[in-house]
């Protein structure tokens, strides 16, 4: 029974012992006139029954009642932490309905931990109660979801916001059998891809473990799929047209001398003859498919490669002086380190330092709205176009189309466009999948430009971060966004706290400036 409703109780028992009525320190029980110091000048002979049984209109002002309501209720953490009955309900403080026990954030009232695990109650004030708090990781109350009890109580035991076999610890586990679907399968190539969660396990495509090796979600084609017709590996070019995952394979090897480049054949399968394929004019060995037979003014596609004029990596160097477009791949641009795109147009130059944009907020998986927030420290604009974005489990997803940040500007990639609950600047599919400990990762070429990593530290992340949760954002502290040295400021998980902005996709702030504060 908790201390509300003893109170409750208490007060209705002495109540049917006797109530003062409202004639000041009467405790006549209604029975007399007047017992305690005034003079009951309501002629009620003590039939009166205000607030305790007696019949008159209790218009006779009560004043030895010294509580005197501060505030119509408790629900500020001063009303509900000073040992005072502020609205003179006879509750106190941690027993009134809504109140909050949450000191002003930078208050030194606020505890520096969780103490409890299991009271329901945010201790530390940062948003998260018990299990769902990274401080009770590994405590008893939050045990690890992967036994068949655990997987099967309807209870979220380790706090991930997911329950038994929506669980990616209750599916995983060896141990755990409850979690084996009967709804179907995900394990082909085109399952894989679909976007649908086809096996019921909550988990869609390369999120679901079934799909780790499967199409899609691998890394690139194998040698021995290079002849099935099929597109293994999702990056919409199939067998031998994959230059990337096909290129060792002996079924796709043959377009490699100017013979073999002369003879009308396709030797190498990837559907492209002689000088349209472009193991022949993509070659500088191979001599029969050079510039002289392109030429690079009359608007035809001399060579056959399906390529004309300044389109044509041939005509490159014959191009370089004209300006960019969407004609001249190969053009120059005005503006000093931008670049020609294969779109046409002058972008700036991708992040080459690490630092020069660094991420700034994200939102976990698997809630819908799972989203990257990066930010550019730099003093002109940079270019994403190219860079890949990756996951703890190295995941990587390179960036396809032109993504400008502007200087002292922020950009958003997002995990689902229609899920987002705000348009983002990109979207990246496939593996990548934010989890509760996990890093976010943002790497140009070679070039690692930024990575932050919270949860758990048995993965060597920072398990200072707060706890992510589903539909809440976790921003770094505007007051580092702009530090000397911010690449180092968004390490520490001391710098990052729960933005307070709200969105149609939940709370956070994507794309503006957070708004949460240390």
């Amino acid at each position: 029974m908790n201390r509300l409703l003893r109170s409750l109780l208490l007060g209705a028992a002495l109540c049917t012992l006797g109530c003062p009525d409202k004639d000041t320190g009467d405790t006549d029980l209604g029975t007399d006139t007047a017992e305690g110091t005034e003079v009951d000048t309501d002629t009620d002979v003590g039939t009166d029954t205000d607030t305790e049984g007696d019949t008159d209109p209790d218009t006779d002002p009560d004043t030895n009642d010294d509580c005197v309501a501060s505030v119509t209720a408790e629900v500020s953490w001063q009303d509900c932490s000073d040992n005072v009955d502020n609205d003179c309900n006879a509750v106190f403080d941690g027993d009134e309905l809504g109140c909050s026990i949450c000191p002003p954030i930078g208050d030194p009232l606020r505890q520096d931990g969780e103490t409890s695990c299991d009271d329901g109650i945010d201790n530390d004030c940062n948003g998260f109660a018990d299990c769902a708090d990274f401080a009770c990781l590994g405590d008893a109350a939050c045990p690890d979801e992967n036994t068949n009890d655990l997987c099967s109580d309807g209870i979220d035991n380790d706090g991930n916001d997911r329950t038994d076999c929506l669980s990616r610890e209750c599916t995983e586990s060896p141990d755990v059998t409850v979690c084996d679907s009967d709804d179907g399968v995900e394990n082909t190539a085109t399952l894989c891809g679909d976007g649908l969660d086809n096996d019921g396990d909550d988990r869609v495509d390369c999120d679901d473990s079934d799909c780790d090796e499967v199409g899609y979600c691998v890394s690139f084609e194998e040698e021995e799929l290079c002849e099935d017709g099929l597109d293994n590996d999702g990056d919409a070019l199939i067998d031998c047209d994959d230059f990337r995952g096909c290129s060792d394979s002996p079924h796709c090897n043959g377009e490699d001398d100017d013979a073999a480049c002369t003879d009308g054949l396709d030797n190498d399968n990837d559907g492209s003859i002689d000088c349209a394929d472009n193991n022949c004019y993509a070659n500088p060995a191979i001599t029969v498919c050079t510039s002289v037979n392109e030429d690079c003014g009359n608007t035809l596609d001399d060579d056959g490669d399906g390529l004309s004029d300044c389109t044509d990596p041939e005509c490159a160097s014959a191009c370089e002086s004209e300006p960019c477009s969407p004609s001249n791949l190969f053009g120059s641009c005005s503006e000093d380190g931008f670049s020609c795109s294969t779109d046409g147009e002058c972008v700036p130059p991708n992040p080459s330092v690490a630092g020069e944009v660094i991420v700034t907020e994200y939102m976990i998986s698997p809630t819908q709205g799972e989203f990257i927030e990066v930010y550019n420290t730099t003093g002109g604009p940079l270019n994403l176009g190219g860079c890949t974005v990756g996951d703890l489990d190295t995941d990587n997803h390179t960036i396809a189309d032109t993504v400008i940040v502007e200087s002292g500007g922020y950009a958003t990639l997002a995990k689902n466009a229609a899920e987002a609950g705000f348009v983002p600047d990109y979207v990246y599919a496939g593996g990548v999948a934010l989890s509760g400990g996990d890093e976010a990762r943002i790497s140009c070429g070679e070039q690692l430009i930024d990575v932050i990593a919270w949860g758990d530290s048995d993965n060597g992340n920072d398990d200072t971060f707060p706890a992510p949760a589903g539909g809440i954002s976790v921003a770094l502290s505007p007051t580092v966004v702009t530090d000397a040295d911010p690449e180092i400021a968004n390490d520490a998980g001391s710098n990052w706290c729960i933005d307070s902005g709200t969105y149609p996709g939940g709370t956070g702030s994507p794309g503006l400036a957070n708004t949460c504060a240390l």
